[in-house]
């Protein structure tokens, strides 16, 4: 399941034609799907949430379609049924998420946590995860396993 979730990411953020390349990251898809598990948005609501701009968030909302997980309603934009099992897998693995608040420890303006539950065996040093962390557009990542 996490190697087809993986896929699924890399392939809606990697480049898809001609031209430059894209301007979001695997967070902003994960952003995006969050936000439409919680009913029909629009673009423009959708766009100032995850904070990109209209050409950003057209291209975001066109791979989701391709995809097959969003349909575009007079509503705006809602998860189709295998939308919602994609969003159901990101529930099972990273069953809490929460915004962590600007402190000394977290400097950065915007800090985000995600517990992966089940899936300490996984972790040998933790910079892997890092690396994949910054990858899809963090400053700087922490990983750390409860045994």
């Amino acid at each position: 399941m996490v190697v087809t979730l993986k896929k699924f990411i890399i392939t809606t953020v990697d480049k898809k034609a001609p031209g430059p390349p894209t301007t979001f990251t695997p967070f902003h898809i994960y952003c995006a799907l969050e936000l439409l598990s919680q009913g029909a948005i629009g673009r423009n609501r959708l766009a100032n949430k995850i904070g990109v701009g209209d050409g950003t968030i057209r291209t975001i909302i066109n791979r989701l379609k391709n995809a097959e997980l969003i349909l575009n309603t007079k509503e705006g934009c809602t998860l189709t049924d295998k939308g919602q099992e994609v969003w159901q897998q990101f529930e099972q693995i990273f069953p809490q998420r929460a915004e962590i608040p600007k402190t000394e420890i977290t400097p950065s303006e915007y800090n985000y946590g995600f517990m992966a539950k089940g899936q300490g065996d996984k972790i040998e040093s933790g910079i892997d995860q890092r690396d994949a962390a910054i990858i899809a557009g963090a400053k700087r990542a922490i990983v750390l396993i409860d045994k």
